[in-house]
């Protein structure tokens, strides 16, 4: 048996040649091999984690500081306590067990999703994604978000009657385009503009028909995305990307009878008891304004300037 280590190296078996002694008397172990020195330093220094501890680092490093998880029931209890705001939590479907941290990690990426996107809190945005109405891995439902859809329109007021002779039928447009094999629209604006070019071809752009049939569409998208859990990508267009998609009423322009120069001054002269409406008159009459540049004209310099007006046929 040989000694080993630091006390070998300070001369320990050199008793003979004088070698200096030392009060403490060393330990002594047989050479195992360079291996398993290797393998017992490695489980010193670099010590085991469990795989909450893992999970806790990952919120960390993904999410930021305030997220953590507890176990509640053998299930997993999400938290987020944010300085200064009342701490959130919610049990999730979750078992406590390690099978469980890739699982959670994608679940905590789709709740904050929705906190972000549609201002809900943790658990309201839990709740969201828990009643996703699910046809297959990472497929939504939307024969079930449509019979969501009508129960929530008959419950708000809407007549049955009402419903089933100008919702459903466009409803239904919109179940035959998700649908398709081939091509089918994958978020909300390619479904609007898909429906607009299969079904709205024959109506006249602006007109009521076809914004009464993309009004029904949105709300439905709509309520797909903040009634059962669809991702925004699913949101209806709005503003300018949908008044584009409705179109500009073309109406027919009617022949004036432009006013002569006697009939405006014989306007002028009734008009002297209200002196600002005079003027209005006379600018409308001498330089051609439309309203609503008379409503944006700035005097600068003794000059009179028109401001920036969006040209339509509202303005």
């Amino acid at each position: 048996m040989a000694v080993t280590g630091v006390w070998a190296e300070a001369g320990l078996n050199d008793t003979a040649s004088g070698g200096k002694r030392w009060q403490k008397r060393p330990s002594f172990r047989p050479r195992l091999g360079r291996k398993f020195e290797a393998l017992h330093e490695w489980q010193v220094f670099m010590p085991k984690t469990d795989w909450v501890t893992d999970v806790r680092s990952l919120l960390r490093r993904e999410h930021g500081k305030g997220w953590r998880i507890e176990e509640q029931s053998g299930r997993i209890k999400l938290c987020l306590a944010v300085p200064g705001q009342r701490k959130q939590a919610v049990t999730t479907h979750l078992s406590w067990a390690p099978s469980s941290a890739t699982k959670l990690a994608t679940l905590l990426g789709e709740v904050r999703e929705r906190m972000d996107s549609l201002s809900l809190g943790l658990a309201d945005a839990y709740n969201l994604l828990a009643q996703v109405p699910d046809a297959g891995p990472g497929q939504l439902d939307w024969v079930e978000v449509s019979k969501r859809y009508e129960h929530h329109r008959i419950s708000s007021g809407v007549a049955q009657t009402n419903y089933d002779r100008n919702e459903r039928t466009r409803i239904s447009n919109v179940l035959s385009l998700l649908a398709l094999p081939k091509r089918a629209p994958h978020d909300g604006r390619s479904l609007m503009t898909s429906y607009a070019l299969k079904y709205l071809a024959a109506l006249p752009p602006g007109g009521s028909g076809r914004h009464r049939h993309l009004l029904d569409v949105s709300r439905f998208l709509r309520f797909a995305v903040k009634n059962c859990g669809a991702d925004r990508q699913w949101l209806p267009l709005e503003g300018e990307d949908y008044e584009l998609l409705k179109g500009l009423r073309d109406d027919p322009t009617e022949a004036k009878v432009p006013i002569k120069p006697e009939q405006l001054y014989s306007l002028l002269v009734s008009l002297d008891d209200n002196p600002e409406l005079r003027l209005a008159v006379a600018l409308v009459g001498l330089y051609g304004l439309r309203p609503s540049e008379l409503m944006v004209l700035q005097v600068d310099e003794g000059r009179l300037y028109v401001g920036h007006v969006k040209r339509n046929r509202a303005t």
